[in-house]
């Protein structure tokens, strides 16, 4: 899954590189996406956002 050679590394790498990048520039500080994560405490305002969650919540689902 994770081979550089192929194509999943390279999209899981950018993906990661893309997401670092969206959080520099909304401004929020490490610090506080860790007390975030810590607290378990996210707020879905709309309905995007919730489909976007619920395909998240199932990759451990994928993965085994």
């Amino acid at each position: 899954m994770l081979d550089p050679k192929g194509n999943t590394g390279v999209y899981l790498e950018y993906q990661y590189v893309r997401v670092c990048s969206i959080i520099r520039k909304v401004g929020v500080e490490d610090e506080a996406i860790e007390k975030l994560a810590a607290e378990g405490v996210f707020k879905v305002t709309n309905e995007s956002e919730r489909a976007l969650a619920m395909t998240m919540l199932r990759l451990q689902e994928q993965v085994d």
